[in-house]
């Protein structure tokens, strides 16, 4: 499990900087900002659902408490949340 947890993460985090990196060469302006905005929220809710498999893994969350909420409640497979890391890496790039 553990190694799922460290490709998972590492996923997430190469998602981050990703998103932060690429965004603004390929969108400008208000799409731009909605884009940020659609792909910051997929990252935060990633996240909070691999946390659902390892303690500590999120260690502060200040956010909506519905996204927390939800990942509580739809605890998916860290095989399901690896493809999905994958899908998001791969619209990212």
């Amino acid at each position: 499990m553990f190694k799922a947890i460290k490709a998972i993460s590492a996923g997430t985090a190469l998602l981050a900087l990703c998103a932060c990196a690429g965004v603004q060469s390929a969108h400008e302006g208000a799409e731009a900002r909605a884009y940020m905005e659609t792909a910051g929220e997929r990252f935060v809710r990633l996240t909070l659902a691999v946390g659902q498999h390892e303690d500590g893994y999120v260690d502060a969350y200040y956010g909506p408490e519905q996204w927390a909420a939800e990942a509580e409640s739809d605890a998916r497979s860290l095989d399901a949340l690896r493809a999905e890391v994958e899908a998001f890496q791969s619209e990212l790039a």
